[in-house]
């Protein structure tokens, strides 16, 4: 996220089901003096605000049967 938002992108929103590892990315937002990245908690399948967004990148975000 931090790399997209260091090429240009002015907002950058990032999305995990771990608590514990957004907390951890907000934090090195935070010290990166990033304002544009923010992480929440989310579960992709059952996110509904898609439309909100233009672009997407997923590291294996589903089980192989959910593809």
């Amino acid at each position: 996220m931090y790399t997209f938002a260091q090429h240009g992108f002015s907002t950058v929103h990032g999305m995990d089901i771990s608590e514990e590892l957004v907390t951890i990315a907000n934090k090195n937002f935070t010290l990166l003096q990033t304002g544009s990245c923010q992480a929440y908690v989310a579960d992709a399948l059952e996110f509904k605000n898609y439309a909100d967004y233009n672009i997407f990148y997923f590291f294996n975000p589903f089980p192989e049967e959910v593809f």
